[in-house]
């Protein structure tokens, strides 16, 4: 027979109980409150243009920046409609990753791309067993690179604010500077 449990034995465990429980409240809560207001995308990559360059000799190139330039953004079908246009846009570049590069969204394009899963998924209707991503090409225009030198082809990851834009009332948006 199982020896009855003393009072301080049963203070601890609730004590317990109760630590796990806030830490668990404080994992939830952390999450909600920072991926909450964000759409992010890792699908993104810097853009860069063609450019034609005359020059009286061969020689290289040297200080390419394209601080003016765009980054793509390929965001979700299913997280579209919070994104804006003059949304705030934090970009984290990999190849510079203590950089602060900040952005705005200045198109929305309308059109989607598209990936095809060859193998179904175990929860997939085996009528129609190929499944399709689908993204919507986001233009961010760089509003600050951090004196990063920004080349074409760099990965980016992207935070854009759900639902801020230049005329947004939001309080969070106020404390962007963009209300």
């Amino acid at each position: 027979m199982a020896r009855p449990w003393t009072r301080s034995t049963k203070i601890s465990l609730t004590v317990w109980v109760v630590v796990v429980l806030l830490q668990v409240a404080a994992v939830g809560a952390t999450y909600v409150l920072y991926s909450g207001p964000y759409v992010t995308t890792s699908n993104a990559q810097v853009d860069g243009d063609q450019v034609q360059i005359n020059a009286p000799a061969d020689g290289v190139l040297i200080k390419w920046d394209i601080s003016q330039g765009t980054v793509t953004a390929r965001v979700p079908t299913t997280a579209i409609d919070d994104v804006r246009l003059g949304a705030p846009v934090d970009l984290a570049v990999d190849a510079y990753p203590h950089a602060t590069v900040t952005g705005v969204v200045s198109e929305i394009q309308s059109s989607t791309a598209g990936e095809f899963d060859i193998y179904p998924s175990p929860d997939q209707n085996m009528q129609n067993p190929q499944r399709v991503k689908q993204w919507v090409p986001v233009k961010v225009t760089f509003t600050g690179t951090g004196g990063a030198a920004m080349l074409p082809g760099l990965s980016v990851t992207a935070r854009i604010h759900k639902g801020c834009s230049a005329r947004s009332p939001w309080a969070r948006c106020a404390d962007l500077g963009l209300a």
